[in-house]
């Protein structure tokens, strides 16, 4: 009889292995726990989609750089109107030799004093072509 209790003490120490069993199940729940945290984790993954959400707004900022880039565009075209405006003042150096030509036409009005004084040879050579008539009555003779 002893020998059968000793076997139901050694079935004890299997219901004390099948405990610790137990034991092991709490860990498994305890694992839970853990899938609970991994859980936690995809509500981090559902921030990080949120961030994506911010993502989807920092693309919407490249459209505005695209549109700064545009403005980039029109600023070129701008700097092109420099250039016409450089052309401008290339115009501006026209207009300064013009105005080297405003002095030349002084000059020339220096020449009208000189014409002037060539009118008055003109009535010289009056004098000459009255001269012509003598000549012409000379020959008459």
């Amino acid at each position: 009889m002893d020998e059968e209790k000793v076997k139901d003490e050694g079935m004890d120490e299997e219901k004390v292995k099948d405990e610790g069993m137990d034991e092991e199940k709490v860990k498994d729940e305890g694992m839970d726990e853990e899938k609970v945290k991994d859980e936690g984790m995809d509500e981090e993954k559902v921030k990080d989609e949120g961030m994506d959400e911010e993502k989807v707004k920092d693309e919407g900022m490249d459209e505005e750089k695209v549109k700064d880039e545009g403005m980039e565009e029109e600023k070129v075209k701008d700097e092109g109107m420099d250039e016409e405006k450089v052309k401008d003042e290339g115009m501006d150096e026209e207009k300064v030799k013009d105005e080297g030509m405003e002095d030349e036409k002084v000059k020339d009005e220096g020449m009208e004093d000189e014409k002037v004084k060539d009118e008055g040879m003109e009535d010289e050579k009056v004098k000459d072509e009255g001269m012509d008539e003598e000549k012409v009555k000379d020959e008459g003779m």
